[in-house]
């Protein structure tokens, strides 16, 4: 984790005006999530962009996905 220049603190403003703190996190907390049903064994559901729609992934059908990505 890279170190905030004002000892830790993140100007809220300037991350949502930019989004790319936000993006980052929501993708590693997406991916973390996506590893964890898949250890578990727990189906998790996904938009099908070529049907518009939900569908279930079966834990076998969840993709590796790298969290720090």
């Amino acid at each position: 984790m890279s170190k905030q220049p004002n000892g830790g603190r993140v100007d809220i403003r300037k991350a949502f005006s930019e989004g790319t703190l936000i993006d980052k996190a929501l993708r590693r907390a997406v991916a973390e999530a996506m590893r964890d049903h898949k250890r578990t064994g727990d189906p998790v559901a996904v938009w099908d962009w070529s049907e518009s729609r939900v569908v279930w992934l079966s834990a076998a059908e969840i993709p590796d996905v790298d969290v720090d990505g």
